[in-house]
């Protein structure tokens, strides 16, 4: 039997989504609402060090890819601020050497598009206790 994620377990937590396509920031919002968290999307890299710096935010989901300064290095000018929040990359491009990069570079896990629901609940559980 598959492990169960159970709704509302992370309800008073915060999650910021960035994510420049719109229609995976929506999929990512439906995979993690059933768990209570509230989510903060961003598009760009930018919005994310903004919003990261302005609103209490327990785990942030990273696009790599994105237009403007790269999910590394808003990874970088978060980790100037917060060094504690966990931060997950996502990339559609996956390779061994971008998550050694990614884990490298700041970011404490890492998950590949197309992003599987029970995997990345999984994933963010590890964070989120």
């Amino acid at each position: 039997m598959g492990e169960q994620v159970s709704s509302g377990n992370w309800s008073g937590k915060t999650v910021l989504i960035v994510e420049d396509d719109r229609f995976n920031a929506l999929i990512l919002e439906n995979f993690v609402k059933p768990t209570g968290i509230g989510v903060l999307v961003a598009a760009t890299g930018e919005l994310s060090v903004e919003m990261a710096r302005n609103n209490r935010v327990d785990i942030i989901l990273m696009d790599i890819k994105l237009p403007g300064i790269t999910g590394i290095e808003a990874t970088h000018q978060i980790r100037e601020f917060n060094t504690t929040v966990p931060i997950i990359a996502q990339t559609a491009y996956a390779t061994d050497t971008d998550k050694e990069s990614a884990i490298t570079e700041g970011c404490n896990g890492f998950i590949s598009k197309p992003i599987n629901r029970l995997e990345l609940l999984r994933l963010m559980g590890e964070f989120l206790k």
